[in-house]
């Protein structure tokens, strides 16, 4: 919660008027997802999901989830109205 007022006092020049509880609240929501990012554990591939492929096999499978996340990273959903 702290972290919410820092950041809201340090950003208060970019406030363009409107509806402030609203700003703060998103300022608290960006924060929270900053604090579980940080804190998620990274998840290595378990060799129990490869058993059973040939070394080639694996690497194919690697190198697709590879190409899969990064797809997602670059992803930005249309941000104008439906």
């Amino acid at each position: 919660m702290q972290d919410t007022f820092v950041r809201a006092f340090q950003n208060i020049h970019s406030f363009q008027g409107g509806n402030f509880v609203g700003w703060l609240m998103r300022i608290a929501k960006n924060v929270c997802i900053d604090t579980w990012r940080k804190r998620r554990p990274e998840t290595d591939l378990s060799e129990a999901e490869y058993a059973g492929m040939t070394k080639e096999e694996a690497l194919e499978r690697m190198f697709q989830l590879h190409i899969a996340v990064e797809k997602l990273r670059c992803f930005r959903p249309n941000s104008g109205s439906a």
